[in-house]
């Protein structure tokens, strides 16, 4: 069983194109980014996973959102804002489809889904648990300071800017179209890059399980 196990993951390598030197543009706290194991169009994974340092974010319930929140499940992080009008509801929609398809497959219960406010200003509590249980009631929102908001941000490389002049509400954010998988070890584990596909972000779930393992 383990040799078919084995050989799965080896033919599945063999598909995929080995890269190195992804650049995460700016609010980034560690300059190096770590070489890749892995890469083709949907994931990139990271030879050796990347320890987390210690955040602290507010879920929208009030609960301190930290490093330990995103231990024992494989978590999929995406860093937007509510007011986006195009690549946020585009990806929930999408991660909304995988997160269906994994409870539809009983494979859901170790996997969460966090969108990351870098909007604070216009998100409060109220607004980000309507916005984020409009897509999907298991998904988690979070938001915080905008310092901390950039710790975690910074150590994922998810790059965003908000373009706040603060003359009036009416702004836009720049923000990554990335979406960062930390393993239940709370380790940065690999990237998702965009178009997003539901059933190609489920088969590459499926690959990082199998190489984490080995």
């Amino acid at each position: 069983m383990k040799s078919g196990v084995n050989t799965i993951l080896i033919g599945a390598l063999a598909i995929l194109a080995f890269g190195i030197g992804i650049w995460f543009g700016t609010h980034r706290q560690d300059a190096a980014q770590p070489p890749v194991i892995v890469q083709d169009s949907v994931i990139t994974v990271l030879p050796k996973p990347k320890k987390l340092k210690e955040f602290v974010l507010q879920e929208t319930k009030g609960t301190p959102f930290t490093l330990a929140s995103l231990k024992n499940h494989y978590s999929i992080v995406f860093f937007g804002y509510t007011s986006c009008p195009d690549v946020c509801p585009t990806t929930l929609l999408v991660l909304s489809r995988l997160y269906k398809k994994l409870e539809q497959a009983g494979e859901s219960k170790d996997i969460q889904v966090v969108f990351v406010s870098v909007d604070p200003k216009r998100d409060n509590a109220k607004k980000l648990e309507k916005y984020v249980s409009y897509f999907n009631k298991a998904f988690i929102g979070v938001t915080g300071m905008a310092e901390q908001i950039a710790v975690l941000a910074g150590q994922l490389g998810a790059s965003y800017k908000v373009n706040d002049q603060g003359k009036s509400d009416n702004y836009e954010v720049d923000h990554t179209g990335l979406m960062f998988v930390v393993n239940p070890d709370g380790e940065f584990a690999a990237i998702l890059s965009p178009p997003h596909d539901a059933d190609l972000i489920r088969s590459r779930l499926k690959l990082l399980k199998q190489i984490e393992k080995r």
